[in-house]
């Protein structure tokens, strides 16, 4: 593992270089089905992940609800932090903070989205 360049990005002959980390991302979708949102975490680019698995069906839980419109996502260089912050907008401690995303993706209109932030 530690040599192979697809499992580790520090990895000579690796796609993202020797310096160039992965990026982690929480991401927020719109169903334009039901108006409802998801909320997901991944290391792939949102708009890659929201083509290739939410719009076509391939995530079990999204699946009814396609299409999603990718409508805000943050950027971080670390993974836990990224997960940690999923699992905050899922859970009661970030209700607050989740009303608070999704007031400003109301507030704008769909062909402004998404809306980035980066957290390193």
């Amino acid at each position: 593992m530690e040599n192979d360049p697809e499992l580790n990005p520090r990895a000579k002959g690796s796609p993202l270089g020797p310096t160039q980390m992965k990026n982690y991302y929480v991401y927020f979708l719109l169903s334009l089905r039901d108006n409802n949102f998801y909320i997901g975490c991944t290391n792939i680019e949102p708009e890659k992940r929201l083509a290739e698995y939410h719009n076509k069906g391939i995530v079990k839980s999204t699946k009814p609800r396609i299409p999603f419109l990718l409508a805000y996502y943050e950027a971080y260089k670390d993974k836990n932090l990224a997960y940690k912050k999923e699992f905050y907008l899922k859970n009661p401690k970030g209700y607050k903070e989740k009303i608070e995303i999704i007031s400003l993706i109301k507030n704008i209109e769909k062909d402004n989205l998404p809306i980035v932030i980066k957290k390193y």
